[in-house]
């Protein structure tokens, strides 16, 4: 996983590993250590969008009603979703913490099958 994002991108697949799912201002209010809140946004939007191509993650805004299961967005949705991401969710000074801001819903990050392999395989890794 190279590039200067690599930890953003780890950090999101450990989230998921664990949880399976998880929407995008919990993943950056538990990413957010360094206090770089404007750069952090665009950086957590870029590891979203790498994440997305490899195919490791999806995005999903809404549940299926029968199942409860959140369905995942098609491929060009989940890249408009990711390209508003550093406008959608910012830090709020006042509240001190993480909002998000668009009218559409939250967007969640699933992890994928393939996803959960190379996440295992990279944790394992790691040690």
């Amino acid at each position: 996983m190279p590039g200067s994002d690599s930890n953003i991108e780890l950090h999101i697949l450990s989230t998921l590993e664990e949880a399976g799912e998880e929407n995008v201002v919990a993943v950056a209010k538990s990413w957010d250590a360094s206090g770089k809140r404007a750069v952090e946004a665009v950086s957590l939007a870029r590891a979203i969008g790498k994440l997305l191509q490899t195919g490791w993650i999806q995005i999903a805004e809404v549940r299926d009603h029968a199942s409860l299961r959140w369905r995942a967005v098609a491929e060009d949705v989940a890249e408009q979703i990711c390209d508003r991401l550093p406008t959608s969710v910012r830090w709020s000074a006042a509240e001190a913490m993480w909002v998000w801001t668009s009218p559409a819903p939250i967007p969640h990050l699933l992890v994928t099958k393939a996803g959960l392999v190379e996440t295992r395989r990279l944790l394992d890794d790691r040690g």
